[in-house]
């Protein structure tokens, strides 16, 4: 199959849904893309460039949709005159521009909150990377879902006014809502 970059738009999206990733698809706290097993890099860098012209065409229309819709950081390829995704690519979580702030030590009511032996509180919209380590208790807050990653891979989404105390102690490597 033919790779067709002329009229692609690599685009940044950061997607804002929090539905989970699906079953199978990695996930940028285990490192991968769905596609190569490897995370693609830095925002905008060529090395994220060069992966996304590599996949373009290649990648299946549904991993891209859900990578998309995962909540996690990703860079896609756009084919502008056939209006199509052509590609997906996790990309690091540290090089997400934040608008999520920390409270202080403590929470509100509509916060996030993250506690260890602290209770970690921030507002806003985005995405946040940790980490936080031993945690004890997780709340979405009461004006939005979030979704939490762990370190390890995997993770939870609490929907808006929901709260979970882990049975056993994970490390939180980032949140988005």
């Amino acid at each position: 199959m033919m790779k067709k970059m002329s009229g692609t738009l690599i685009a940044v999206l950061v997607a804002v849904g929090l539905a989970a990733v699906p079953g199978g698809a990695a996930s940028a706290d285990d490192g991968g893309t769905a596609a190569s097993g490897a995370l693609a890099g830095a925002r905008g860098s060529a090395e994220v460039q060069r992966t996304l012209q590599q996949l373009a065409g290649e990648q299946p229309s549904d991993e891209i949709e859900a990578m998309m819709a995962s909540g996690l950081p990703v860079e896609v390829a756009y084919d502008l005159e056939t209006e199509v995704f052509t590609a997906a690519v996790w990309v690091r979580e540290a090089d997400i521009n934040r608008a999520i702030s920390q409270l202080g030590p403590g929470c509100s009511a509509t916060s996030v909150c993250i506690r260890n032996s602290v209770p970690h509180g921030y507002i806003g919209t985005g995405t946040r990377a940790g980490p936080w380590s031993n945690v004890n208790y997780l709340f979405a807050g009461t004006d939005r879902a979030t979704n939490f990653r762990f370190s390890g891979g995997g993770g939870i989404e609490l929907q808006r006014s929901v709260s979970w105390s882990p049975p056993t102690r994970p490390t939180i490597a980032s949140f988005s809502r």
